[in-house]
């Protein structure tokens, strides 16, 4: 099941934070404001799999990251959270969602152009994917 993230969630949200992405210090004040969301996946109890992401004051949608425990790899999850994301930001104004990973990632580039976004640039982070959110989300 796919929902809102909870504060009951923090702790295991950070946990699988930091196992999916070692190194990288997780920011968890900013799943809780207004600007940025955190979806979670959970099953039989167990939290899974997380995405976040933000908007900016001109309707534009921007991911922050997709973690999917190891054990769940592979299943479509990451998809699914994406999807997700992504229709609950058009059904928050958004017009067009913005995402960027690093061309090292082919998990990631293959959810965001499975999902109808188009590489345009490449940038310092990464090569940027862009989805205009239409009806077709």
């Amino acid at each position: 099941m796919i929902r809102r993230m909870r504060l009951k969630d923090e702790r295991a949200v950070l946990a699988l934070a930091t196992l999916c992405h070692p190194g990288e210090p997780a920011k968890a004040a900013r799943w809780y404001s207004h600007e940025h969301r955190t979806l979670v996946y959970e099953r039989d109890g167990a939290i899974i799999g997380y995405t976040t992401y933000g908007m900016t004051p001109d309707h534009h949608a921007f991911g922050r990251d997709v973690g999917v425990h190891p054990d769940w790899r592979g299943k479509g999850i990451g998809g699914e959270l994406h999807g997700h994301r992504l229709i609950e930001a058009k059904e928050r104004g958004a017009v067009a969602f913005v995402g960027i990973t690093p061309a090292s990632n082919p998990s990631m580039v293959k959810i965001l152009e499975g999902w109808g976004g188009l590489k345009t640039i490449a940038t310092a982070e990464g090569d940027c994917y862009v989805n205009t959110l239409g009806e077709e989300v």
